[in-house]
């Protein structure tokens, strides 16, 4: 149930970011760039699960863009 919710809400977002003409590629290298920052400092203050929490959302990020890419 879990995946079924992230997927609608992602359909839902990337709808959103569609209808208000936000550049996507601009927008996930803007949050990939806060991910990592906060993956730094999760590293750096041993928090682990905070750590893989962050490399999950940026795989999440990295796919997405490759998945909706237009010709």
């Amino acid at each position: 149930m879990r995946n079924g919710l992230w997927q609608r809400r992602t359909r839902v977002l990337l709808s959103d970011i569609e209808q208000v003409g936000l550049d996507r590629r601009e927008m996930v290298a803007q949050l990939v760039h806060a991910l990592m920052e906060t993956l730094s400092k999760a590293l750096a203050s041993n928090q682990p699960a905070a750590a893989v929490a962050a490399v999950r959302a940026i795989d999440d990020l990295c796919k997405l863009t490759a998945q909706h890419r237009k010709p």
